[in-house]
């Protein structure tokens, strides 16, 4: 059975209900469930199969028992916070098993998002060889070109002095 706030609340009152007693009367008990005997004898149940309490003078007439007897174990678990801290230290563990998995959800989109840039980045450097490629012809000719136009000049000066 999982156990709401509220309920893990009202289990502890029942056990602090007991004080120095080792006994409580189904009155005592109906009272702090505002007298709903069905919630009451459910989570009286939880108190049973938890070994902290046992029932004494069941009656056919009705669910809950005459009386609750506090077993030791009981002293030691109020001690230690009880069912409410139980929820509490339950509720923690979900939060952060959920940022956690909140946590892994991100990694993996972060993961997905560098791979994409990874490709980017990659198809970016072959764009930039290809053009250092062209630019290098480029500059080769920028280099060169003197001798290009000296050698168009001398060829053109020769055919001057040819054709006269």
């Amino acid at each position: 059975m999982k156990l709401t706030k509220e309920q893990c609340i009202q289990l502890d009152q029942v056990l602090n209900a007991f004080g120095q007693n080792d006994n409580i009367d189904r009155e005592k008990v109906l009272d702090i469930f505002n007298q709903d005997e069905k919630l009451a004898y459910s989570l009286v149940h939880v108190l049973v199969t938890h070994g902290l309490v046992s029932e004494v003078g069941n009656v056919i007439e009705h669910d809950l028992p005459l009386m609750l007897f506090k077993e030791r174990p009981a002293a030691i678990f109020m001690a230690n916070g009880g069912f409410e801290a139980e929820y509490d230290k339950a509720a923690a563990e979900v939060i952060a098993d959920t940022s956690f998995q909140e946590l892994q959800r991100k990694n993996i989109e972060l993961q997905n998002e560098n791979l994409a840039y990874q490709q980017t980045i990659r198809e970016q450097e072959a764009r930039l060889r290809s053009f250092d490629e062209q630019n290098k012809f480029v500059e080769m000719l920028k280099n060169y070109w003197w001798i290009i136009v000296t050698a168009f000049g001398i060829g053109g000066a020769i055919a001057k002095f040819l054709l006269k």
